[in-house]
């Protein structure tokens, strides 16, 4: 069933009943009408408002997809001979102003899932090690809780699904079908090879690819051989998943935010896990190093129900990262050496040093100011730029700052000692 055509309560999420049965005048605001001034506001992006009721506004109107709470000065009936050449009896509220509508205000502290449910949901979709398929399940809930935007950039977390694909299909099986479009705003993709799509303003996207060599990726799920499918849990899925989506929804639309007081944490814990790579010898597949604590936190936040990201939702993710890190390389046999990562072309090594002299290490610098200083032409800075994240090197900001860092330790050579005389 598609999300807008829901109509049992049970498949609600809990913001959606509290818009449709608990508040009057507020939803997301969908257009009614080409001129602009007339709208919908709906419970959900994911499902239409079930109220015969239009918002005419009087002052500018909403950006569409803008959560609101609209002030109604004026109510209007308006008959409509809809298709079935019946006539039905609308609303029309007239608007004099509004005011943008915080979704974690809505989300109450209960839910009715807890997060252990959600991680139990995915891991009926696998049979095999307690430890493996725990792992899997939290990774997956991970990569479907997504990651949200912010004014720079969409959101999202992709996964890299590595080894054996029996499990696959069990992990395709928990994304709803309406996010696996490309027309989606929160859109989902888990396929057996790479690609690029040609993307439209997307809020979150997520990438699933099975053992992928250039996206970056943000968290490895290493399906051993051992992993299977039980017989039965399709249906077991189908019976259950209308109230995992309602939580998944619920998840999706609150907006889980980073305090400026963790960015140091979040600094120091970025050169704990360069090292820690460095250390295992060789990664299965591309890591993203620069946003990888960010949205995982963030993702993790979502499946907790915090609105706030805290210094045990950082802690806790990158337990699990690294955990699955672990299993990764102990699992996979094809090895990808670090050594070889750290091999830096020749414009990725005179961006780092130019980085060093110009900003410093641990400093930032805004990209569009870093532009002006580096004469290198658009798209060879664009590829040292993913190439030093993928190494490691640095870290791009949501804010779209560069941050270099530098490693000078006896323990963990720098990778680029090589060429800094």
């Amino acid at each position: 069933m598609a999300l807008k055509d829901r109509i049992h309560g049970y498949s609600f999420s809990e913001i959606e009943k509290e818009l449709i049965f608990n508040r009057e005048n507020c939803g997301y605001a969908r257009s009614a009408h080409s001129s602009g001034i007339l709208l919908f506001l709906d419970p959900s992006p994911f499902l239409n408002t079930p109220k015969r009721e239009y918002f005419l506004f009087e002052c500018m109107p909403p950006k569409v997809g803008e959560l609101i709470s609209a002030h109604v000065t004026q109510i209007k009936e308006h008959i409509e001979h809809e298709r079935n050449r019946q006539y039905c009896k609308y609303n029309v509220k007239v608007v004099d102003s509004w005011e943008p509508l915080d979704p974690n205000s809505l989300l109450k502290q209960k839910r009715l899932l807890e997060p252990a449910e959600i991680e139990s949901f995915f891991s009926q979709q696998y049979r095999g090690e307690e430890e493996n398929v725990k792992g899997i399940a939290t990774c997956s809930a991970l990569y479907a809780m997504s990651s949200p935007p912010n004014e720079f950039e969409a959101g999202g977390v992709n996964a890299a699904l590595l080894g054996d694909r029996n499990g696959i299909a069990g992990f395709k099986r928990s994304i709803p079908t309406d996010f696996r479009k490309i027309s989606s705003p929160f859109f989902y993709k888990i396929s057996s090879k790479e690609s690029f799509p040609n993307f439209k303003p997307t809020q979150e996207i997520n990438l699933a690819y099975i053992n992928p060599e250039k996206t970056p990726m943000h968290i490895p799920i290493p399906f051993s051989a051992e992993i299977t499918a039980p017989i039965g849990s399709r249906l077991n899925m189908e019976c259950i998943s209308p109230i995992i989506t309602g939580y998944l929804l619920d998840s999706l639309m609150i907006q889980p935010v980073i305090p400026e007081s963790l960015e140091s944490m979040i600094l120091d814990i970025s050169y704990d896990l360069i090292n820690d790579i460095k250390e295992a010898g060789y990664i299965p597949y591309n890591q993203d190093f620069s946003s990888l604590i960010p949205r995982l936190s963030q993702s993790f936040a979502r499946l907790q129900s915090h609105l706030m990201v805290g210094t045990q939702d950082i802690r806790e993710v990158v337990n699990i990262w690294s955990d699955m890190v672990f299993e990764a390389h102990r699992e996979m046999s094809t090895e990808h050496s670090v050594k070889q990562l750290y091999t830096l072309g020749g414009h990725s090594k005179k961006l780092y040093l130019d980085l060093l002299d110009i900003i410093g290490a641990d400093n930032k610098m805004l990209i569009t100011e870093l532009i002006k200083l580096i004469k290198l032409d658009p798209d060879s800075l664009k590829e040292s730029i993913e190439e030093l994240n993928r190494c490691g090197l640095i870290i791009i900001t949501p804010k779209k700052e560069i941050r270099v860092l530098e490693f000078k330790s006896e323990e963990t050579k720098s990778p680029l000692s090589n060429f800094h005389s």
